[in-house]
C-alpha cells in the first residue's frame, strides 16, 4: 500500500458518536461499486483531483499537537470521494504509484509554510512510502529534490514505511533506509504488530518511531486487553524510539495509552482527517487554548524515551516467548509443553502445569492437567504425579479459581492458603508462592496456566494485565489450531463414515446391531461400544449388541432409569464423561459397566422420540471428543434410526 488509508469512521464529539456524514456513506458505496481504470486515475492526477487530508498527532505528555500526517484523497467529479483502499492499489498495479506519492509529498511539504504562519514552526509532516517504492533507485533522489524545492528542513519530514517492507531483502532495505536517513528525515515503521517484524532487524534499522497498529487499540477498546500495547511501548522505548498509537476514539483511551507508555497518538479522539483549510482553522483554535490531555505519571515525553519498567519488560519477554513457541512448535501437545516451559522460565517459576477444560459441547468441563514442567524434575516428581491425577471444577483450587474469576490469581504463601489442594506435596517440593493465568476468550475460559516457585515475585497491576493478555492470546491461538485440526479431521473422519454407510447398506437386518457397534468402534477408535434398546419396563434399557469388553451380565440384566445411559435416552441429549472415575454416580456405575475411563452416550432420536442409545467408551481418560468425530457419530445415529425399527 502506497499511502496508509484512514478507516471511514464517524466523528466523535464530547465522547459521543455522531451520525455518519453523507460523504462518508458515499465513500463506502463507491468502494463497493467502483474500480478505477489506469486512464481514469491518470486523468485524475492531471486534473489535480488527488489531494491530501491532514490528521494531527498529539504528544500525550504535553497535550500539544506535534505533527500531522498527510493522507491521499481522491474526489471524483461525478462519484464523489473515492476511498484510498480503492484507488491506491490501482495506482500501484498500473505504475502510477510514484506519481501519486510525488503529488502527496509535494502537497504535504507545501503545508509546512502554512503551519509556520500559524506559529507552529516545530510541527512536522508525515507521508507514507510503499514497500515497492523503496526498491526504486530514484526514491532517495526524489525526496532530496522535493525538500530542496520546498525549502523545508529535512528533520520536519517523516517517511512512514509499512511493516510489510521488512519482509524484503534485508541488505537492500538497510541501504535505502540509511540513505534516506542521511538526508536528515525521520523514519517511522507504520502498522507495527500487523506483520512479522524481527526484533533483531528492528535493532539494526535506522528507525525513529514505531506506530502501533490500530487493531491493538481496537482490541483494547473491545476486550480491555492492554498487554500488547504495553509490550510494544516498552520495546520502542528500549530501542530509543518514539511510540505512536493509532486509532484512539475517546479522551479516556488517550489517558490509558499515556499510562501504557505511548508517547504520541493519532485518531478520531483528537480529530478526523481534515482538508488543509479546515485543518488550519482547527489547529489555530488548538494553539490558542491550553492543553487538555495530561499523561499519567507512567508516560514519558516523546523526545526523551525512558527505560521500560520491569512489568513492561516482563510483558515484552512473555509475548516474545509466546511468539517463539507458536512459530516453532508443531503438534498441539508440543505447543502446550513448550509454552508452559518458556513462560515458566521467564517468570522464574520452579514448577508449571497447563490445565484444559472440555469443549462447549461436552458435559464435563472440569480442568485436567495436560502437561507439566519442572526446573528440578526429581524434586517435584510427586507434585507432577499429583497434578496429573487431579481434576478441578470451577472455583475449586488455584486453577479453578482462575477459571471462575477469568483473571490471574496470585497466592503469596501457599501454606497460608486454607484448603489448598496438593498442599502437602507443594510443601515437600519447597513451593512457596503461586500464580494462575486463565486461558480465555471473551466468552469462556478454556484452560489455566499454573506456576509455582520458591521465590516467585508478585506482579503489579501492569504485570497482571500483561499476564492476562498472554492468556487471551493463547486461547485464540488454540482456537485457530483447533479449527485447522478440525478441517483436516473432518475430511478423514467423513471418508471413514462414508465407508461405514456403504457397509451398513448391505448388512442383513439381523446382523445390523452387531455391525453397527463394530463400525462405530472403528470410527471412534473405541475399546467398548454398545447398542441399547428400550426394555419392557418404563425407563428400562437392554443391551442389544456390543463390541469389546462389556460386562457379560448386561445381556440378561437391564439398566434402570437411574443409569447414565437411561439419562441420555430420556433427555435425548448426547452425554460425554472425560473421566468416569472422577465423577459421582451414575457415572461411576458407568465405569463399572463399561470397564472404561471415558464414555460418549449418543441417543438415536427421530420424530421427537429416542429409540436407542449408542455407548462408546475408551479405556483411558479423554480431555475431549473432537468435533469431527462428534458430528460423525451423530450422523451415524441418524442413519441407523430407520434401520433399527
Amino acid at each position: 500500500m502506497l499511502l496508509a488509508p484512514v478507516d471511514i469512521l464517524p466523528r466523535y464529539q464530547s465522547g459521543k458518536r455522531s451520525r455518519m456524514s453523507f460523504a462518508q456513506r458515499s465513500e463506502r458505496i463507491v468502494e463497493r461499486t467502483f474500480t478505477p481504470s489506469r486512464t481514469e486515475l491518470a486523468a485524475a492526477l492531471r486534473a489535480g483531483e488527488i489531494r491530501i487530508d491532514l490528521q494531527p498527532q498529539l504528544n500525550l505528555g504535553s497535550g500539544r499537537v506535534v505533527g500531522v500526517e498527510a493522507l491521499a484523497r481522491w474526489t471524483h467529479p461525478e462519484l464523489g470521494p473515492v476511498p484510498p483502499l480503492t484507488f491506491i492499489p490501482v495506482a500501484e498495479q498500473h505504475g502510477l504509484g510514484e506519481a501519486v506519492a510525488a503529488t502527496v509529498l509535494e502537497q504535504a511539504l507545501a503545508c509546512v509554510a502554512q503551519l509556520d504562519a500559524l506559529g507552529a514552526q516545530t510541527l512536522g509532516v508525515a507521508v507514507n512510502v510503499s514497500a515497492r517504492s523503496l526498491g526504486d533507485d530514484g526514491r532517495v533522489r526524489r525526496v532530496r529534490e522535493a525538500l530542496a524545492r520546498s525549502g523545508v528542513a529535512p528533520s520536519r519530514l517523516t517517511l512512514e514505511v509499512t511493516e510489510d517492507a521488512l519482509r524484503g531483502d534485508p541488505a537492500g532495505l538497510q541501504e535505502v533506509l540509511s540513505r534516506l536517513k542521511s538526508l536528515g528525515v525521520r523514519l517511522s515503521l507504520d502498522d507495527f504488530g500487523s506483520g512479522y517484524s524481527s526484533l533483531g532487524r528492528l535493532q539494526t534499522l535506522p528507525l525513529d518511531e514505531l506506530k502501533i497498529d490500530r487493531v491493538f487499540v481496537e482490541q483494547m477498546r473491545r476486550c480491555r486487553d492492554t498487554g500488547v500495547i504495553a509490550a510494544i511501548a516498552a520495546l520502542g522505548r528500549h530501542l530509543g524510539m518514539t511510540v505512536l498509537a493509532e486509532g484512539p476514539e475517546s479522551s479516556a483511551e488517550l489517558e490509558l495509552l499515556a499510562g501504557l507508555g505511548c508517547h504520541l497518538a493519532q485518531g478520531y479522539a483528537i480529530s478526523a482527517p481534515l482538508p488543509p483549510g479546515q485543518f488550519y482553522d482547527w489547529l489555530g483554535q488548538q494553539l490558542a487554548r491550553p492543553p487538555t490531555v495530561r499523561a499519567r505519571p507512567a508516560a514519558c515525553a516523546a523526545q526523551q524515551p525512558a527505560r521500560p519498567d520491569e512489568s513492561a519488560e516482563l510483558g515484552l519477554r512473555l509475548h516474545h516467548a509466546l511468539d517463539q513457541t507458536m512459530t516453532d512448535a508443531g503438534a498441539i501437545g508440543v505447543v502446550c509443553h513448550a509454552t508452559t516451559a518458556r513462560l515458566a522460565r521467564e517468570l522464574g517459576a520452579d514448577f508449571a502445569a497447563w490445565w484444559r477444560t472440555g469443549s462447549e459441547r461436552e458435559l464435563d468441563s472440569s480442568l485436567r492437567c495436560v502437561t507439566a514442567w519442572s526446573a528440578q524434575p526429581g524434586v517435584t516428581a510427586e507434585l507432577t504425579r499429583a497434578s496429573r491425577a487431579m481434576t478441578f471444577a470451577a472455583g475449586v483450587g488455584l486453577p479453578g479459581r482462575a477459571l471462575e474469576q477469568r483473571e490471574p490469581v496470585w497466592v503469596a504463601d501457599v501454606e497460608a492458603e486454607p484448603g489448598l489442594p496438593r498442599a502437602g506435596v507443594l510443601r515437600a517440593a519447597g513451593m512457596r508462592s503461586a500464580l494462575a493465568i486463565p486461558i480465555r476468550t471473551r466468552d469462556r475460559a478454556v484452560g489455566v496456566l499454573e506456576f509455582f516457585g520458591a521465590q516467585l515475585r508478585e506482579p503489579d497491576r501492569r504485570g497482571m494485565t500483561a499476564l492476562s493478555s498472554i492468556g487471551v492470546r493463547l486461547a485464540h491461538f488454540l482456537a485457530r489450531r483447533d479449527a485447522i485440526a478440525a478441517s483436516d479431521g473432518y475430511r478423514t473422519t467423513f471418508d471413514a463414515l462414508h465407508a461405514v454407510f456403504a457397509a451398513l447398506a448391505v448388512t442383513a437386518p439381523d446382523q445390523l446391531p452387531a455391525q453397527l457397534c463394530q463400525h462405530a468402534a472403528r470410527l471412534a477408535r473405541a475399546d467398548v461400544v454398545g447398542l441399547w434398546l428400550p426394555g419392557e419396563a418404563p425407563g428400562e434399557l437392554r443391551l442389544a449388541a456390543s463390541h469389546g469388553g462389556l460386562d457379560p451380565r448386561l445381556r440378561t440384566n437391564a439398566l434402570d432409569e437411574h443409569s447414565a445411559v437411561a439419562t441420555a435416552h430420556a433427555s435425548q441429549e448426547r452425554l460425554f464423561f472425560g473421566d468416569l472415575a472422577a465423577h459421582p454416580l451414575p457415572s461411576r456405575r458407568l465405569a463399572q459397566v463399561f470397564r472404561a475411563r471415558s464414555a460418549l452416550l449418543q441417543p438415536v432420536v427421530g420424530d421427537g422420540v429416542a429409540s436407542a442409545v449408542i455407548s462408546i467408551a475408551w479405556s483411558t481418560p479423554r480431555e475431549r471428543v473432537e468435533e469431527p468425530l462428534l458430528t460423525a457419530i451423530g450422523l451415524l445415529a441418524d442413519y441407523a434410526r430407520p434401520l433399527l425399527r
